[in-house]
């Protein structure tokens, strides 16, 4: 191993193969995931759609030594001799191996203070996810503290020792640790999520002004007849629907957001107006497939993420917040569980009618373009920009 805002364009979807939405490792989602369309300190981490860059290092418990190999061709100097990707054996940790046909969790942490508490976190959980595979890598730090602190804990999922830190600008390592998602094939799980100042004048709650109206009745006379009922079948809301199964919900019984917004249509004859921001949301989930939600921004305290509830942690922090089942799939900030994921908003941290700030985020779910969630975001943040 060798030592102003412009619109995104659109595109056609890609296929997605046996794979999509498979990672119903949402459930394990222990750390707040900080990738945010609009990052004020500049750190972004992977973002999601993105391939997780190859890299080889050895398995802090082996003998072999070396640098970490993160070459993507054959003598890359510095990077490597052997592409990353090649170097195989039992003392390595190779994340190409790894996600070669599972999804994996990979913790990227230092051996110092809590950080490497997470390690203990994906321990207890991986027995109950045998289709997922769990790995960690340490950046820097001595090779002999690292050994004690794997045997103390008694952990058995692999632990590589990156020697000179080179996965830290690799992985734009901007926390401790930095938790990455990955599909099978690499690519990067995530939740997006922007702020927005509202522009337009009156209620959020109230009626909605004649532009939106508009936008609706011709949304109305796109979604009819056979359209309406083929809308299952296209690639983005064929990736939810199987998300859904893989986290438990039978959209059968459980529609996804795009297809209980047409079954609505149905039902009454054309979309029907909610009010202002409830529109701005319908209207660019109609656009776009990708469901966007709102909380009300003064309400949030610090980015967003997707884990699993807690015992005993209620949905907000209001008193008279209700309980959470513990393991029930939520968004949440850095303090308290804001939103079922797909599903309730917690009621203290819903918009209100004068809301001057917003929180808008999406799931993005794999066979879905990160192109795609942007735009379902650009399109609810311009929509409110109005003047």
């Amino acid at each position: 191993m060798s030592p102003p805002e412009q619109r995104p364009r659109r595109r056609t979807p890609p296929r997605y193969g046996g794979y999509v939405g498979l990672l119903a490792l949402l459930i394990i989602v222990l750390i707040t995931i900080n990738t945010i369309v609009t990052k004020p300190n500049g750190v972004k981490g992977l973002g999601p759609g993105e391939r997780a860059p190859p890299f080889a290092v050895p398995l802090a418990l082996g003998s072999l030594n070396g640098d970490a190999d993160t070459a993507t061709r054959a003598n890359e100097g510095a990077a490597g001799r052997v592409p990353a990707c090649e170097e195989r054996g039992t003392q390595i940790l190779n994340i190409c191996q790894l996600y070669e046909g599972a999804p994996v969790v990979l913790a990227l942490f230092v051996d110092g203070g809590s950080c490497a508490d997470v390690l203990d976190e994906m321990q207890a959980l991986a027995p109950s996810f045998p289709g997922v595979r769990f790995a960690g890598v340490a950046l820097k730090g001595d090779r002999g503290k690292l050994r004690k602190l794997i045997r103390a804990h008694g952990l058995s999922l692999p632990i590589g020792i990156d020697r000179d830190g080179a996965l830290a600008a690799l992985y734009k390592v901007g926390t401790c640790p930095q938790v990455s998602f990955l599909y099978p094939g690499g690519e990067v799980l995530a939740l997006l999520s922007t702020r927005v100042e509202v522009a337009r004048s009156g209620s959020l709650t109230g009626a909605s002004p004649a532009d939106l109206l508009s936008r609706l009745r011709e949304k109305s006379n796109r979604f009819r007849g056979a359209n309406a009922v083929a809308v299952r079948r296209e690639p983005v809301p064929s990736a939810y629907r199987v998300f859904f199964r893989h986290i438990g919900l039978d959209p059968e019984v459980v529609r996804t957001p795009i297809e209980a917004a047409v079954f609505d249509r149905m039902m009454h004859g054309g979309f029907i107006s909610a009010g202002l921001l409830q529109d701005v949301l319908l209207i660019a989930l109609l656009d776009t497939g990708v469901p966007v939600w709102a909380l009300d921004a003064e309400c949030v305290d610090g980015p967003l993420g997707i884990r699993a509830s807690a015992e005993g942690e209620r949905l907000g922090r209001g008193e008279d917040a209700p309980e959470l089942p513990e393991g029930r799939l939520v968004v949440a900030d850095a303090a308290a569980p804001l939103a079922v994921l797909f599903g309730e908003l917690a009621a203290a941290h819903a918009p209100r009618s004068r809301s001057s700030g917003l929180v808008l985020f999406a799931v993005q779910v794999a066979g879905v373009p990160e192109l795609y969630a942007e735009e379902a975001l650009w399109s609810a943040r311009a929509s409110l920009q109005v003047r």
